[in-house]
């Protein structure tokens, strides 16, 4: 009895799955049948053509041709997108633009169900090409939200600036131009040293020790240089490959201890293998001298004792662009002591200077990324040698104390605007906003080692930057890097391995009235995940943001957006579209508009569009999305894998909680009804008794 039980549901699945098995073998053979069917079709249109092709063709017949190919070509894509499985996309918003492309991403160049054959011109050899039009040159790219001209921008947001004069937060090294005259550059700060004691290889200030270590070149009582000092390069070499091996042997006699450990293969490499004989010549002949001077100006160009910007200190430091790049001349032919190693040294929080780990070739040879790093920075030099700038930077070291950042569960702040563009980069398109650098806790990160990413990549293009390795010592979680004034020396091409230097680019932005570019640069740093569910815990969550709010935190009124992109997304191991919502959470909390940049992905800023639509529109605040990311964290964590994607699941918990709001409140609204009629309707209650008549 039990038997004849069991087997009546196995006969039914097996049934059932005959029928399917059935099913399928017809459509599938139904589907093969019309796509060979239309596969010799198109097949007999294109023999068609090809034997008509033979004859000697006449306008007529050519017009035919075409008509044919073209008819051909319409059939097969409607055939194709007739048997194509198309899924279901999300609508976009209504303020996102798409250009150059459809919505998933392919451009009818780009359709991968395309034939071998298409309705090229380049069929018919008597009729020339066309010219590819600006649409098909165009890549596909997303943008949208609020339009750029709506979003506060530097000049035009600045307050005046009061008189540059030091302060006891902000040291000076340049005497200020009352007519702002940047014609020349600005004087150094004092004619004479000033707090001062030089040594054979270190100046100290008189007062402490919290001074840059600066020179390793003696010089006399009188303050000017010796004849003793080390020659960086011996001026009647024969030609430009002694003069390379001269300028190395020099650089070796002052870093003896190194002599046996350091390598100039890449610099070699660079100068025998990329430099053709007219480029060596003039840059041993003319730049190479112009930097040799320049680097033995530094005791005439700094007057004054350079402050370190060490950690919980804020502080901020503005010398001229004429200091800087004396500062360089000096990192180039590595005089800084003390700073090559970071064992038994008071440097050891401190980043390197020397350029010592950017001539060096590695074990596979010379680094081609580290050849076009030497174009850039090369052309830097040629660059200020030829004609000094004239204006100035400033350094500022920002440190927000715990007790100044808000408690995210219960900030009240709400979104302000946002742009999100999948094509354009910072530097290129963020003019006159706050640009982020996504920067490593060594500021400038492998600049002048073996990283080219986001962060090494603005400094090789705007090279006075570097200089901030030489004091700024390693960044704490609650601290950032603002740097005004950097200039712009070089264009560029690739990224990464890619990297290409593309020639010299003329910086046009505009001055303040301290003689500094209107660029403003906040470096950041992201912690290192490992994980992706290690970013959803509330300990290091909170030290994202709270570090994204240091650096978009300002005093200042009518604030500029911020433009930035997938910060601490790549070898740092953070979620870009958890690092986006971060930052917008930061710039609400900072009452800042945010300028996204996704570098090409498409999806990612439709997801971000789309994100801040929804949180907009339900008028949710900073503290209601901190709780939405701490719920996703803890269901992540209980789980075993990410099963579903956070923009989901905060969609889902969003509607959910309006799904219970909405049945409390009818619940109670009913309950309140039916209060009310039996107050009213209950024969003993006094307002009865009352209305008796």
């Amino acid at each position: 009895m039990n038997t004849r039980c069991d087997e009546e549901p196995k006969r039914k699945r097996l049934k059932q799955s005959s029928i399917e098995e059935s099913f399928k073998r017809h459509r599938s053979s139904f589907k093969s049948k019309t796509s060979l069917h239309l596969a010799d079709k198109n097949q007999r249109l294109l023999s068609q053509i090809m034997h008509q092709s033979v004859s000697s063709p006449s306008e007529d017949e050519l017009r035919k041709k075409r008509a044919l190919l073209a008819d051909a070509a319409e059939k097969r894509r409607e055939s194709a997108s007739n048997t194509a499985v198309t899924s279901a996309t999300s609508t976009a918003s209504s303020d996102m633009v798409l250009e150059g492309g459809s919505k998933d991403g392919l451009s009818d160049n780009d359709n991968p169900l395309r034939d071998e054959f298409d309705d090229s011109p380049l069929l018919f050899p008597d009729t020339p090409p066309q010219a590819p039009s600006s649409e098909e040159i165009l890549q596909h790219f997303v943008t949208g939200g609020a339009p750029l001209s709506s979003l506060n921008i530097v000049p035009v947001c600045s307050l005046q600036l009061p008189p540059l004069v030091p302060q006891p937060d902000h040291t000076v090294l340049v005497r200020a131009s009352l007519n702002c005259n940047f014609a020349e550059p600005p004087k150094p700060s004092y004619k004479n040293y000033r707090k001062l004691v030089w040594y054979s290889s270190t100046m100290i200030h008189n007062k402490d020790n919290n001074i840059t270590i600066m020179w390793d070149m003696p010089v006399n009582t009188d303050r000017t240089i010796t004849a003793n000092r080390p020659d960086i390069i011996v001026n009647d070499s024969v030609n430009s490959t002694c003069k390379l091996i001269d300028m190395t042997d020099a650089i070796l006699k002052y870093n003896a201890r190194y002599s046996k450990r350091w390598n100039f293969e890449a610099l070699h490499s660079y100068f025998n293998e990329m430099l053709d004989t007219s480029a060596r010549e003039e840059f041993f002949e003319q730049t190479l001298p112009a930097m040799v001077t320049l680097a033995l100006r530094l005791p005439i160009l700094c007057t004054q004792a350079i402050p370190l910007l060490k950690q919980q200190q804020n502080h901020s430091l503005t010398i001229s662009q004429e200091q800087a790049a004396c500062l360089l001349a000096n990192a180039f032919f590595c005089t800084f002591p003390r700073r090559n190693s970071h064992k038994h040294s008071e440097y050891s929080l401190f980043p390197d200077i020397n350029f010592n780990r950017l001539f060096q070739g590695g074990k596979g040879g010379t680094n081609s990324v580290k050849t076009e790093k030497l174009r850039a920075l090369l052309h830097y030099f040629r660059r200020i040698t030829r004609e000094m700038p004239t204006g100035t930077l400033t350094f500022q070291r920002q440190a927000v104390k715990s007790t100044g950042c808000p408690v995210w569960e219960s900030c009240s702040a709400t979104f302000g605007k946002l742009h999100v563009s999948s094509k354009g980069t910072i530097e290129d398109n963020g003019a006159g906003f706050l640009q982020v650098d996504f920067a490593n806790k060594y500021i400038g990160g492998g600049v002048i080692g073996e990283g080219c990413v986001q962060e090494e990549i603005r400094f090789l293009i705007c090279s006075e930057l570097i200089l901030s390795r030489l004091f700024i010592e390693r960044l704490d979680a609650n601290e950032c890097i603002i740097i005004t004034g950097a200039e712009r020396y070089s264009d560029y091409v690739g990224y990464a391995h890619t990297f290409k230097w593309a020639g010299n680019h003329v910086d046009q932005t505009t001055r303040d009235s301290w003689g500094r570019r209107n660029t403003k640069i906040v470096a950041i740093d992201a912690h290192v995940f490992r994980c992706y569910t290690d970013q959803l815990e509330a300990g290091l969550l909170k030290r994202e943001l709270n570090k994204a709010f240091c650096g978009f935190h300002s005093d200042q009124k009518y604030l500029p957006a911020i433009a930035t992109g997938n910060w601490g997304c790549g070898a740092f191991g953070g979620d870009p579209r958890l690092k986006g919502l971060i930052q917008m959470m930061a710039s609400a909390a900072c009452s800042r508009d945010l300028v996204y940049f996704t570098f090409g992905d498409v999806g990612l800023a439709d997801d971000l569009l789309d994100i801040h639509s929804f949180i907009t529109e339900r008028k949710l605040t900073v503290g209601d999305v901190w709780k939405m990311i701490q719920r996703y964290g803890k269901e992540i964590r209980a789980a075993s894998s990410v099963t579903v994607k956070l923009y989901v699941f905060m969609r889902q918990l969003q509607d959910q909680y309006e799904c219970d709001t909405d049945h409390e409140q009818s619940e109670d609204k009913q309950e309140q009804c039916e209060a009310t009629l039996s107050y009213i309707l209950e024969p003993d209650s006094d307002s009865y008794k009352d209305n008796t008549p």
